[in-house]
């Protein structure tokens, strides 16, 4: 199992900046296995989960998928 099996990829839309992106949420499972240094290791800081990557708002909401 790789890291990203235990991080959901969303698109979202940042309700303090505005900015639509991909958001990272990690799991439990996720941060404790790589909470010692390797997630910084992979490019990816678990505390920045849950977050928006632009100005580390946790106020956001999902953007709905056009059909």
């Amino acid at each position: 199992m790789g890291w990203n099996d235990h991080v959901d990829f969303r698109e979202m839309e940042c309700l303090d900046c505005g900015i639509v992106d991909v958001w990272e949420f990690w799991d439990d499972v996720a941060k404790e296995r790589y909470s010692d240094g390797l997630d910084k290791a992979l490019g990816h800081d678990h505390r920045k989960a849950d977050r928006c990557p632009h100005c580390e708002s946790i106020n956001g909401i999902e953007e709905e998928e056009e059909d």
